[in-house]
C-alpha cells in the first residue's frame, strides 16, 4: 500500500507512507514527482505515517510509533536528524506545518482522556507546549492550514458524520463547509486559498472533489472510478 502523498513546496518531490517489504510496518518514502529515485527514509523498525513538508522543504514532519504511541517528529528529507516534537502517552497523527514554518498542527486525544476522540492542537515546530484549538465531544482531526496561515480546515464528526469545517488559526470562528450524509475528509488547500480539494464518499466510494469556498460549487475530479480515491495533495 502506498498512501498519504505529500508534494514538496516546489512540486519536485513526493513523500508518502508505504507498507512494503512484505511487512505490516509502515515507512516514509520519498521520490521525484515523476515517481523515479524512490528512497526509504525511515528505518523499518517503527511504524511511520502522515509525512508533511516544511514550507522551506528542508524538513518533514511525521507521526512515528517510536514507543507504544504515535507521537510527532520532524526529520531531514533524507531521514537524518530526527527530532521529537511531542512526548505524550496518547497517539497523535496528521502533522501539518503553518505557512511560516513556526507551528505544526496535529490531532491528538484530549489530555484528560475522558473521551476516546481526537482534537486539534498546535505546537511550536522547534518544540514546546502544545495549544488545544478544538474542544468537542466528537472527533476533530486532519488539520490543514490555509496558505495565508489565518485559517485551518479540518474534518469533524460533531454533526453525526464526518464533514469539513474551517476555523481561525486560534480555534475561533468555526464554520461548516460541507453538508452531506456521506463522509467528507482529507482536506487540502489550493495555493491561492480559494478552494479545497477533499475526498468524499457521496458517490458510493471515495472520490476527489474540489470545493470553491466563495460559491460552494463542487467539482468531482474522479467520478466513475470504481475504487476509492483519497489524500489529495495540491501542488504549487
Amino acid at each position: 500500500a502506498d498512501q498519504q502523498p505529500a508534494l514538496s513546496p516546489d512540486g519536485q518531490q513526493i513523500a508518502w507512507k508505504a507498507t512494503r517489504q512484505n511487512s505490516i510496518v509502515s515507512d516514509i518514502y520519498r521520490a521525484q514527482a515523476d515517481g523515479s529515485a524512490i528512497v526509504q527514509i525511515t528505518d523499518h523498525t517503527h511504524n511511520a505515517e502522515g509525512p508533511a513538508w516544511s514550507p522551506a522543504g528542508d524538513r518533514i514532519a511525521f507521526a512515528w510509533q517510536f514507543d507504544i504511541f504515535f507521537n510527532i517528529f520532524t526529520m531531514d528529507p533524507n531521514g537524518n536528524n530526527k527530532i521529537r516534537l511531542t512526548n505524550d502517552e496518547v497517539s497523535q497523527y496528521a502533522p501539518k506545518w503553518s505557512p511560516d514554518g513556526s507551528l505544526i498542527a496535529f490531532d491528538s486525544p484530549p489530555p484528560d482522556l475522558s473521551e476516546d476522540r481526537q482534537e486539534i492542537f498546535v505546537a511550536p515546530s522547534s518544540g514546546g507546549e502544545a495549544t488545544r484549538l478544538t474542544n468537542n465531544s466528537f472527533d476533530d482531526r486532519s488539520p490543514a492550514w490555509s496558505p495565508d496561515g489565518a485559517r485551518i480546515a479540518f474534518e469533524s464528526g460533531r454533526d453525526g458524520n464526518l464533514e469539513l469545517y474551517m476555523m481561525n488559526s486560534d480555534g475561533s470562528g468555526v464554520v461548516r463547509l460541507t453538508n452531506d450524509p456521506a463522509d467528507d475528509i482529507d482536506a487540502d488547500w489550493s495555493p491561492d486559498g480559494k478552494c479545497l480539494a477533499f475526498a468524499s464518499k457521496r458517490t458510493g466510494n471515495f472520490d476527489l472533489f474540489i470545493l470553491t469556498l466563495a460559491t460552494g460549487e463542487l467539482r468531482d475530479l474522479t467520478l466513475g472510478n470504481a475504487t476509492s480515491d483519497r489524500w489529495p495533495s495540491w501542488g504549487p
